[in-house]
């Protein structure tokens, strides 16, 4: 009695967070998530996943290290990664080794969209599923800036895919300069600070020097459709072995499921 007693208060648990921020995130961990997966820079932010569900966490850098890196943003870092790696590449993770992979909050920061995901996918078993968050543009400090299409993902994936780095680098001057101009100002508003204005001298200076690092920051921008299309692209002309299994608006984000039904030869 107590034990269904108690499973009954663990529902009415979930229901409640049905009416909050996670409750979709929750919900679609519950049921597609099992096994034992990856999850992409979880910070301070892991997603939930069911008691019998393993995850590694995957980061370019350490805790420690994090802790550091985010000092002035007062946000607690709650994951130790597992593999310290490049989350867009996962050079050190082996073919076809996990059940699931999440991204919440990443696909934005890969400069060439298309390439991250087949990445991902070459890590997945059959049946594995890819876990996928993106912030709406217009409702976060992105608002203001353009939408990327689905011609500049495809350009950003062939350049690449080519050998033609160069271009590549060159197209990314315009994701950093509208970080400078519009997304930083709008967070440092959203954060009650006065928005920096650099001269254009300087400007040019800040966006060679990014440019040719290897940071990230918010390349690219989503809308419902957008997002949706770049998806659906992906898996009809990209790689075949996926389908959609959910695709979800939650409030200020867009929630993607796609199950990895088969291998496709051009991409493990």
């Amino acid at each position: 009695m107590k034990k269904k007693i108690r499973e009954i208060i663990k529902w009415f648990i979930y229901l409640f967070r049905l009416n909050g921020f996670f409750f979709k995130r929750d919900f679609y961990s519950i049921k597609y998530l099992k096994g034992r997966g990856l999850e992409i820079g979880a910070l301070n932010r892991p997603l939930f996943v069911k008691k019998n569900v393993s995850v590694d966490y995957v980061d370019k850098i350490t805790r420690e290290e994090a802790l550091r890196y985010f000092k002035d943003d007062n946000i607690s870092i709650n994951v130790e990664p597992t593999i310290i790696d490049d989350g867009f590449v996962l050079g050190k993770v082996d073919d076809r080794s996990y059940d699931f992979l999440i991204a919440n909050h990443v696909l934005e920061h890969s400069s060439n969209f298309f390439q991250t995901i087949v990445n991902w996918s070459r890590v997945l078993k059959i049946g594995g599923v890819l876990y996928l968050v993106v912030p709406i543009a217009d409702m976060c400090f992105d608002r203001g800036r353009k939408i990327t299409g689905l011609e500049h993902f495809i350009d950003d994936y062939g350049l690449v895919k080519n050998g033609n780095t160069k271009e590549f680098k060159i197209r990314n001057r315009d994701h950093w300069r509208e970080m400078f101009t519009i997304s930083e100002p709008n967070n440092r508003i959203q954060k009650g600070l006065e928005p920096i204005t650099y001269p254009a001298g300087l400007l040019e200076k800040l966006i060679d020097e990014k440019v040719e690092s290897d940071e990230d920051t918010h390349f690219h921008t989503f809308s419902n459709d957008s997002f949706r299309r770049a998806v659906e692209y992906f898996i009809s002309e990209i790689d075949r072995g996926f389908e959609i299994a959910a695709y979800d608006r939650n409030k200020d984000e867009l929630i993607c499921i796609l199950r990895k039904t088969r291998y496709d030869g051009r991409n493990g």
